[in-house]
């Protein structure tokens, strides 16, 4: 267990790709570094980004294909899809990749403490936690990657709408035709 307050050769604030890459290098020089995360290692690429997307886009395109067959002799076959289901083995894939690929790599760096917390600098070598640790290092890394940020349109503020981040999250299917399509397009072009 650690101490309330500790100090670090390197301190890095952020759990994804940069972050993980920086924890690993660290480790291997053996520097003492303390990986801040507040939310699930890996961010945007896997839990919200290019592997749940690319997953959904997968099951989309199986099941446009089986509605849609190039083959005039080929009767298509539309049983349906369960939604839930679909989205059920998403989280489980992205569930599966982060220990995979993240949390059980990092479990296996002894210079690497991993801290589950938000942080703000109280100084230039001091940050504090959400938890109500105080740590300090001589060198930090800022790797806290970035979040969906709505433009200020013009009525925004009177629609409903979601960010990808929140799409990608979605427990039911929409069932107007043209929104099905531009999240399919803003998904391909937005997140990879």
């Amino acid at each position: 267990m650690a101490s309330k307050d500790a100090k670090y050769d390197l301190i890095i604030i952020g759990g994804g790709a940069a972050a993980f890459s920086a924890a690993i290098k660290a480790d291997m020089h053996n520097v003492k570094t303390a990986l801040v995360e507040r939310a699930a290692l890996g961010e945007t690429c896997v839990n919200v980004g290019c592997v749940p997307s690319k997953n959904l886009l997968g099951t989309a395109e199986v099941l446009h294909s089986v509605k849609e067959l190039p083959y005039p002799y080929i009767l298509p076959c539309d049983s349906g899809f369960d939604f839930a289901k679909t989205i059920s083995d998403k989280d489980r894939l992205v569930r599966s990749l982060r220990k995979q690929k993240y949390q059980d790599v990092v479990s296996g760096l002894k210079n690497i403490e991993l801290i589950k917390a938000s942080a703000a600098f109280v100084s230039k070598k001091r940050i504090r936690l959400d938890n109500g640790r105080t740590l300090e290092a001589d060198k930090f890394i800022l790797a806290a990657g970035s979040s969906p940020s709505v433009p200020p349109f013009k009525g925004i503020d009177e629609v409903d709408y979601l960010t990808s981040n929140e799409a990608l999250s979605l427990k039911a299917v929409f069932n107007d035709r043209h929104w099905r399509q531009g999240f399919g397009l803003g998904i391909r072009t937005n997140v990879c």
